[in-house]
């Protein structure tokens, strides 16, 4: 079997980790191409999701508990590029807050080995009120946005060969990191459109934020 290494990031996620872990093992349980691993970061968090990764992290050997002092995602994405990830075909990246759709873990891995010239596969979105729309737009212009995508190997070490770490801090550090590896890294080259693909039956749901929830208010 080949390797998945899956980052998932997690930051005061105790509400919904558990699902987000167990859509990625029940995603990739009724395969045998791929031997997934996923690396929970969990940064900065003081609520009970440590404890939750913990436990699952205990009853399944595919989950590993990575725990990140920091409350940063840009942080936790820089500290598994440079400190944790493995070597690989291909890696996923995901957030604590969503579920992976069937298949869309292989899918994903699948579309990028199949085009060359690409550095990036993004899934298509559902369950939000646009979902339609924006699957829409990443068929018509695939574009890494942070809920679910993957990165090939070539890509982690384009950023490890040229010292690049995303600024900590930095909100959406998605659309930095799309606009980094169609430039192949340098801002000042030509655009790269080939380098990001979709990956069409690839699906990640999300809960649409709340307005009238605290802790949405508070998340965003």
């Amino acid at each position: 079997m080949t390797l998945a290494p899956i980052a998932m990031f997690a930051h005061n996620e105790e509400r919904n980790i558990q699902g987000a872990i167990e859509s990625v093992l029940h995603c990739f349980e009724k395969q045998a191409e791929f031997d997934p691993v996923i690396y929970v970061l969990v940064n900065g968090s003081t609520d009970g999701t440590v404890s939750i990764v913990r436990d699952l992290a205990a009853r399944h050997a595919a989950v590993r508990l990575v725990e990140i002092a920091r409350g940063d995602k840009s942080d936790a994405w820089n500290h598994y590029v440079y400190d944790v990830a493995p070597r690989a075909g291909a890696h996923i990246f995901m957030d604590g807050d969503v579920l992976m759709g069937a298949d869309a873990g292989p899918e994903l891995l699948r579309v990028l080995a199949r085009a060359p010239e690409a550095l990036a596969c993004v899934a298509m979105p559902t369950g939000g009120r646009n979902s339609r729309g924006y699957q829409k737009e990443l068929i018509a212009h695939p574009q890494i946005w942070g809920n679910l995508y993957a990165l090939k190997e070539a890509s982690l070490q384009m950023f490890r060969d040229k010292g690049t770490r995303l600024p900590v801090g930095h909100i959406g550090e998605d659309g930095l990191i799309g606009f980094l590896v169609a430039k192949d890294l340098d801002p000042r080259g030509p655009l790269c459109p080939e380098r990001t693909v979709a990956a069409e039956r690839a699906t990640v749901s999300y809960e649409p934020m709340r307005w009238l929830s605290l802790h949405d208010i508070r998340k965003y």
